[in-house]
Parts: C-alpha cells; structure tokens; sequence
C-alpha cells in the first residue's frame, strides 16, 4: 500500500521576530496608542506619532520586556537602548517611517499636529517627531463587526414608524436630554473660563472637547486644565474694564429681581414644551400642541359666530315692538332736520341703544 502523502505545510507568514513585534504593538493599542488616518498615495492608512510610543514604551517597561524576551532588551533605561528597540522594530518590516506631504505643507501656513495627507519617507529610522504606521494585516474580525453594526443601525432607522411607542419616546428622551447635557456643558465651562480668566487663569473643563484633532473619547481626555495667563499690561486693563462691565450687569439686574426669575420660569416653560412636543408627535391619532391650538381658535370662532347670529335675532325681534317704534318716532320728532338719508344709520343706533337698555 502507497503510504498517503501528507500535505505540504504552509510557510508561516510572519517570523518569530515579528510575531513578537506584533505583540507589541497590540500591546500598545490597548494601552490607548492613539491611531489616525490619513491618505497615503490612493488609499487610506492608520499612523500614530512616535512620541507617544516612546512614552507608553517607558511606561509600561517591564510589559514591553516580558513580551520582546530578547537579552539585548532587558533594561531599556537609557535613551540609547529604547531607539535600539524601534530601530530593531522597522528592521523586523512591521513599522515603517512616513512624513507630511510637501503639498499639505505647502498649502497649511501653520503646520497640523495629525496631518491629512503622508508619503513615505526615505530614512527608515527611528525618530522622536516622525510618524509611522504598522506593517501587518490586523485580524477582520473588528471591521466585519462594525460594518454589521453601521448595516443594523441604517436599517433600524430606517425602520423608525415600526419601532413600539415605548422604544421610540425613550429615544426621544435620551436625545433629548443628550443634547441639554451638551448645550449645558458649553456653557458652564465657558462661565467658568471667563469666571477665571479675569483673574488672570486659563482654566478650561474638558479642554480638547472642540479640538479637530481629537477623537470621540480623547475630546474628554483631560477633564480640566490649568495654566497661568502671561499677559501684557493693555490685556490687564482689558480684565478691569471688563469686570467693571459684569458689575455693572449685576447690578441693574439685582434692581429688579423679578426679571431672572421670569427668565428661568421661561426657559423651563420652553425645554417642556419642546419635551411634550416631541411625545405628542410619536404618538399616533394625538394631536400636537399647534394642531389643539388651530382646533380652539376654530371652536372659538364657531361659538363667536353663533353667539353674533343670536344676537342679530334677537335685535330684529325686538326692533319689531312698539315700544322700539314709538322710541324711534320720538327721536324723529324732537329733530326737525331728520331726512330719509340718516333713517339708516340712526335706525341701527337705537336699536343698539334700544337692546342695552333692555
């Protein structure tokens, strides 16, 4: 019998060296290594600064030992030997040096800390300033897991008239008071920089919260911030007259303190109203807030109306009578001047006279 042939084994794709490289850099982005994109030739790619990696490097040193397991690498306490381990990592293929596109130079007059646009840089060397992008295939588990998400979400919205009444005002509320969260957050941090900044202070709560550069979860890193102004004397007396100004606003509002509360009364009024808008809106067959006004100023105007019909009946019914007629000749007699054009117009005026004594 013919021994069966086994099957010839597929040649590994990446060495041990880059096994342990690959490692590392996983390492590192679960450390919080920040990742950007930008476009590199046709495409896009991710790169990150090399800063940051020299600091989650010395952060986490004994992590970063444990997972290389090369005797050249057991220290890295000088400056010298963590180059030596990024130099080793561009040598292993899995790093590779970037710089900015001359155009994107060209065109920006102040340089952007992530750059839109990269091309590859002639020197593969470590560098403190430089960026640098990863060489490997990362797993796709993660992309096929957020495209099924955005692929559930479009559907889901799209599906919105569906979705149970209870679902669809939890939604309503929870963007809701999201954006009331928000709208509130700018303004407290910004009276509490102006609070501050007459004082001289650069304090800031969430800091990054509108910088471009910064992702979702970074625009809330850090949560205050805290730096002495270094201003000149005309910004010195600009902070006086502006503290004068303020005072001054103070002032006149504590005259009539009736007007703050009216304002706040107001505003909640306005938040409700745009609440109970909302859930009026979703629930089907009810009426919104403008429609119950339209049908009110209907009904009202049915019963003005009928109440002016009535009215008009009544004043011809009791023109008829001889106590209207005999009013009407005695007013006629006592103006000797009275002609048939005027018989209209004081003929309706007794009648209203006529009615109100009545």
């Amino acid at each position: 019998k013919k021994k069966a042939q086994k099957a010839p084994q597929k040649e590994p794709k990446y060495n041990e060296r880059q096994l342990k490289v690959i490692e590392l850099a996983k390492f590192f982005k679960k450390k919080g290594l920040r990742i950007n994109n930008a476009k590199f030739g046709q495409r896009r790619i991710g790169y990150f600064r090399g800063d940051e990696v020299l600091n989650l490097i010395n952060e986490n040193k004994p992590k970063v030992i444990e997972i290389m397991k090369e005797p050249i690498f057991r220290e890295l306490e000088n400056e010298s030997e963590k180059e030596m381990l990024l130099n080793y990592m561009i040598s292993c293929g899995m790093m590779f040096r970037l710089e900015r596109h001359p155009t994107e130079e060209k065109k920006m007059k102040k340089k952007l800390k992530w750059p839109k646009s990269l091309i590859a840089n002639n020197s593969q060397k470590w560098e403190k300033k430089a960026f640098y992008s990863w060489m490997f295939e990362e797993s796709q588990a993660q992309t096929l897991i957020y495209g099924s998400l955005i692929v559930f979400a479009v559907v889901a919205i799209s599906m919105f008239q569906a979705w149970p009444l209870k679902l669809k005002i939890a939604i309503w509320y929870l963007c809701f008071y999201t954006l009331l969260f928000i709208i509130g957050t700018i303004f407290s941090r910004l009276f509490v920089f102006f609070g501050l900044w007459i004082f001289g202070c650069d304090f800031w709560i969430f800091p990054n919260l509108f910088a471009d550069d910064k992702g979702v979860i970074d625009s809330f890193k850090p949560f205050i911030s805290f730096e002495r102004r270094k201003d000149s004397w005309q910004m010195f007396w600009f902070r006086i007259a502006c503290v004068i100004a303020v005072s001054f606003m103070a002032y006149t509002f504590s005259q009539t303190p009736g007007v703050i509360t009216e304002y706040t009364s107001s505003g909640y009024n306005n938040v409700f109203d745009i609440l109970d808008w909302g859930t009026n809106y979703l629930e089907p067959g009810k009426p919104t807030a403008q429609q119950q006004a339209s049908s009110q100023q209907l009904m009202d105007a049915i019963l003005n109306g009928k109440e002016n019909t009535e009215t008009e009946i009544e004043i011809e019914e009791r023109s008829t009578t001889p106590d209207f007629d005999k009013l009407v000749d005695d007013q006629v007699n006592e103006d000797d001047s009275f002609d048939s054009s005027t018989n209209t117009d004081l003929q309706q005026f007794l009648t209203l006279q006529f009615h109100s004594s009545q």
